[in-house]
């Protein structure tokens, strides 16, 4: 929040936090696309929503039509006032070894890539009908939405 006049857009993934940040005079408006996983056991589903709906109430933004999905995700879109963007990914996806659907979508989690955590590299999901790939999509995002300010 504090830093935005840096950034281009951002791309959090699995981090449901405290957004009080995001108000009216948060200026210049950044596009924000984020990912979280309903069977997180960190970033829970429920925090996830009580973030994107308090994004959404304290930005003033209107939409959250999906607009892409296939019954294991859901992508949501918002627009508002200074070219406010913002998307929201939530998927079923699982396997972290401790904390299951706290994982990005879409990698591939093998023994040559070394140890992350708790066993091999800890952060890609590895089950479920993945369809998403959270890195090419975050990429595209950040092509999409280059700096404008």
């Amino acid at each position: 929040c504090n830093r935005k006049e840096i950034l281009a857009s951002a791309a959090p993934v699995s981090g449901a936090t405290d957004v009080t940040c995001l108000n009216d005079g948060w200026q210049p408006r950044i596009p924000i696309f984020y990912e979280n996983g309903t069977k997180d056991m960190a970033s829970t589903i429920d925090s996830a929503h009580t973030m994107v709906d308090s994004i959404v109430k304290q930005l003033d933004l209107t939409g959250g039509m999906e607009i892409a999905g296939d019954g294991h995700y859901s992508r949501k879109h918002w627009e508002g006032s200074g070219g406010m963007l913002f998307d929201y990914i939530e998927h079923d996806y699982g396997g972290q070894p401790v904390l299951d659907g706290h994982c990005i979508p879409g990698g591939v989690d093998t023994p040559t890539m070394g140890k992350n955590n708790f066993s091999l590299n800890a952060t890609t999901c590895t089950t479920g009908d993945i369809t998403i790939n959270w890195g090419e999509l975050a990429l595209q995002w950040y092509v999409d939405h280059p700096r404008m300010h």
